[in-house]
């Protein structure tokens, strides 16, 4: 999340640290105010996962990876998700 965008989530995957990632976010937006990792979770398909979530949230989509949507609502999203495409891989 970022502290200026309320209501609004950055929902994707990254091979870093989340937390450093968040940091070169802040500083590629040139407004004031950072970005915040509200939630990360490891895993194995990550890109898979990842569409999963873009599908299911399109409706909300406000831009690129940014979604209307809570963090608490991305969360429960992510981890249902993650436990859909567990079943399915595993």
């Amino acid at each position: 999340s970022h502290s200026l965008m309320l209501g609004i989530v950055k929902i994707g995957f990254t091979i870093r640290n989340p937390d450093e990632r968040a940091v070169e976010l802040t500083h590629s937006v040139n407004i004031p105010g950072e970005f915040k990792v509200e939630y990360f979770k490891k895993v194995k398909n990550p890109y898979i996962l990842e569409q999963r979530i873009f599908n299911i949230l399109n409706d909300y989509k406000t831009g690129g990876e940014y979604f209307r949507v809570s963090a608490e609502q991305a969360r429960a999203i992510i981890n249902e998700q993650y436990e859909e495409l567990k079943k399915i891989t595993e």
